[in-house]
């Protein structure tokens, strides 16, 4: 399958607007839980609320039939549900910010990675198309990188479905077309994926380490979570990048 190119879907992307407008105000409820805090849906509104937002996720999900296609998903819950509908909301904004109109990875955007990789002295072990497939992984991930930082909450959803049900997240159909070329169309691209959510995850953790420690202080906080990201943003990159191929034996 062609990793730079990808093919309209009008429908799906109606879609997947049209779901995360329905369940947006949950969506910010749930990703202003810190990822350590084991949560359910009791815990993000009233019982009322909460019973009308669970009928609706498992008549969506019941109505969904990229959910029946795979038969590597196990039973999904209204949480997981509602974090993919964060993930697929990720990904329309990737396509939107990083492909041209016809469907292709924009140059501007591959080149932009280029030179930061460059800057950052991220050397690839590798020659050839090799190299070329390292270098797309590379430039998807800082793009995919640059739209979880601007969409903190729907990024903190994305991890906690993924660390509940990774299979719903890789091995799905729902994912979309662009997603299923990027994390799931090699062994190299499925771990750019985990590598990605790891450094996310981290992140998140020590920027909420930072936050309990300066409260408990009783100190103002400065800096924006966004700020917090982008002075991490290098470290994050190194971190991410394979710069080598796997599963070559040499």
């Amino acid at each position: 399958m062609n990793q730079n190119r990808y093919v309209y879907d009008d429908l799906h992307e109606r879609q997947t607007l049209s779901a995360y407008a329905n369940y947006l105000d949950v969506l910010k409820r749930m990703g202003n839980f810190q990822l350590s805090q084991k949560i359910t849906l009791n815990d993000l509104g009233k019982p009322k609320e909460i019973k009308a937002i669970t009928q609706r996720c498992y008549r969506d999900m019941e109505n969904d039939d990229s959910l029946k296609i795979s038969n590597y998903i196990p039973k999904i819950t209204a949480i997981e549900y509602l974090c993919l509908v964060s993930f697929q909301y990720l990904l329309y904004l990737f396509r939107k910010d990083n492909y041209d109109k016809n469907g292709n990875f924009k140059t501007t955007i591959h080149g932009s990675a280029m030179k930061l990789l460059k800057d950052c002295n991220i050397r690839f072990q590798a020659d050839g198309e090799i190299k070329k497939d390292l270098e797309k992984i590379a430039s998807k991930q800082i793009a995919f990188l640059n739209i979880c930082m601007k969409n903190r909450f729907d990024a903190k959803n994305m991890i906690r479905g993924f660390h509940r049900n990774e299979h719903l997240f890789i091995a799905s159909q729902t994912i979309s077309l662009v997603a299923w070329e990027m994390f799931n169309d090699s062994e190299l691209s499925r771990l750019a994926f985990f590598k990605l959510l790891a450094v996310l995850n981290f992140y998140e953790f020590e920027m909420d380490k930072f936050k309990r420690n300066i409260q408990e202080m009783d100190e103002k906080i400065e800096h924006e979570d966004y700020d917090y990201w982008n002075r991490h943003f290098q470290d994050m990159v190194e971190n991410m990048v394979i710069t080598k191929p796997i599963g070559i034996l040499i």
